[in-house]
């Protein structure tokens, strides 16, 4: 697998105010192999596209692709998946930056796993003061006590291994579908691992709105997760699990007022909480 073809798949909507970082980024990377950059315009209405193409010059085998059945990232990375020509898949964000030499990382980590996943450094393009200790993930995570997963936001995959599979599960809304994916690569006997040199700089949400948003549709797709997976061996929290867990919310509102990490801290974990409530309610399934 050294040596490989490469796609790297960008999926992008009105990222017109991020999107020329990540792209002078992938502009600047060296990779033995050849590669081509798809950035897929999911229903954008700004310039994205325009900003992706006055790139032509800098990164040769760009294409920019439209996606606009559906909104979602999933659906992006879908059309892209159907256009790629490289033998694998790169996954990364149109709001996030992409470090010196991820491209050769990703790459050579493929020449072992059938999926790997990258790591995240929020040092960079983030206010300090919202990050209580230094995070730049360096091994994998796994979910709900269950498998691991390789988050969309620095994923790679060989592309025979996603074809088989049809791509990511367009279902999910606002996030899930990088969980579920990963998951269904190791149930169908795909292997996962780690490219511990693939560094992506990342972006938090900015604002308290967005960031409630993100995580109260991360929480609400857990119960969705949970009734495709439970029959696999994905289990749900017993009840004094849950119960801490949201005593912990209402316990820690004061921190909404104790500066930004910890504020950003109570959202997280609350948003999610509340997300899990309104997801299983939505669904009939309980996964609190």
């Amino acid at each position: 697998m050294n040596g490989s073809s490469v796609t790297v798949l960008v999926p992008a909507r009105n990222a017109s105010s991020t999107i020329r970082a990540q792209l002078d980024a992938l502009s600047s990377q060296e990779y033995d192999g050849w590669w081509e950059l798809l950035v897929v315009d999911n229903q954008s209405t700004d310039e994205t596209s325009d900003i992706a193409r006055s790139y032509a010059d800098r990164i040769p085998n760009l294409r920019i692709i439209g996606a606009h059945r559906a909104p979602g990232v999933a659906v992006a990375r879908n059309e892209g998946l159907r256009a790629a020509k490289g033998d694998v898949i790169l996954c990364c964000d149109a709001d996030d930056e992409v470090s010196p030499g991820w491209i050769q990382a990703m790459a050579d980590a493929l020449a072992h796993f059938d999926i790997v996943q990258g790591r995240l450094n929020e040092e960079k393009l983030n206010d300090l003061r919202r990050l209580r200790t230094r995070n730049d993930r360096a091994e994998l995570w796994r979910v709900a006590g269950f498998l691991y997963t390789a988050r969309g936001a620095n994923m790679g995959v060989r592309r025979d291994v996603a074809l088989s599979l049809d791509g990511w599960d367009e279902s999910y809304s606002g996030g899930g579908e990088d969980v579920d994916f990963a998951w269904r690569v190791q149930l169908a006997g795909g292997s996962i691992g780690l490219a511990e040199e693939a560094c992506i700089e990342y972006r938090l949400r900015a604002g308290v709105k967005p960031l409630w948003i993100q995580f109260y549709r991360y929480g609400k797709n857990r119960p969705v997760l949970y009734r495709k997976f439970a029959s696999h061996g994905m289990r749900r929290p017993g009840w004094p699990i849950v119960a801490k867990a949201y005593l912990w919310c209402a316990i820690h509102i004061p921190d909404l007022a104790l500066g930004p990490a910890r504020r950003d801290r109570w959202i997280r974990r609350t948003a999610a909480a509340f997300g899990r409530f309104v997801g299983s309610s939505r669904i009939g399934v309980r996964y609190l």
